[in-house]
């Protein structure tokens, strides 16, 4: 835990362990979001306390707040505790992230890691949703197991992401968005489960699938949400 000055009615400031300084703002009487303070661009680790002490008062740190470390290009990597839960929109939009471990979190919001061009490996094992375009444009990403907790691949959620060779989605996926794996040049396999019963427009358009098993029979998938010379077959 860590000791957080008051700056103004519900927001603290305080020091990470990584020397950083952080800035905290509440979002009820016992749990407070991440922000930084105006201006700030941290470079390389920065260290996220699971918990921070004000005024005699305990708070739990659950959420990353909207464009929190948006534009950070120097920051390459944060640990983010078990208790923070939700990343906030464009939080981590174009920084320089490298790795990304979020084993508490279960929900990222729109465009949370748009544009991170550096960003190859991502660990959250407990994730139940994602927004819009949340992975969009990670043009390195190759590492990220998909959790069954997760409902739906969102629209653009990794659009031009280079980097997969390989997804397996997972069977608690009922639906895969628009252009959601759209542009992954590099991607050659995809295995869908029977769970998915909606697969959207140019969904896996500009990869190098060359075949595709749909396995449940009731699904529905647009003309275009394959490549063109794509075989797709549908179990009847």
């Amino acid at each position: 835990m860590i000791h957080a000055e008051q700056q103004a009615e519900h927001l603290f400031i305080g020091q990470a362990e990584s020397g950083h300084t952080l800035l905290f703002h509440t979002e009820n009487d016992h749990e407070v979001e991440v922000l930084l303070p105006e201006g700030d661009k941290p470079q390389g680790k920065v260290v996220i306390p699971e918990a921070v002490e004000c005024e005699g008062r305990n708070y739990t740190v659950a959420s990353i707040g909207k464009q929190a470390f948006m534009y950070c290009s120097e920051l390459t990597e944060v640990l983010i505790p078990d208790s923070v839960k939700i990343i906030h929109p464009e939080a981590f939009r174009e920084s320089g992230l490298t790795a990304i471990q979020a084993a508490g979190v279960v929900g990222i919001d729109y465009s949370a890691f748009y544009g991170c061009t550096d960003l190859v490996t991502v660990e959250m094992p407990s994730l139940r949703w994602m927004g819009v375009s949340a992975f969009s444009r990670c043009r390195q990403l190759a590492n990220f197991t998909l959790p069954d907790t997760l409902g739906e691949i969102p629209n653009w959620a990794f659009d031009f992401s280079e980097g997969f060779t390989r997804v397996v989605v997972p069977n608690s996926v009922k639906r895969i968005g628009d252009q959601a794996f759209y542009n992954n040049k590099n991607l050659q396999s995809v295995i869908i489960p029977s769970s998915v019963v909606d697969i959207c427009s140019e969904a896996f358009v500009g990869t190098q699938l060359g075949q595709v098993i749909i396995p449940n029979p009731t699904a529905s998938y647009r003309y275009n949400a394959f490549p063109e010379d794509c075989e797709v077959t549908q179990v009847k």
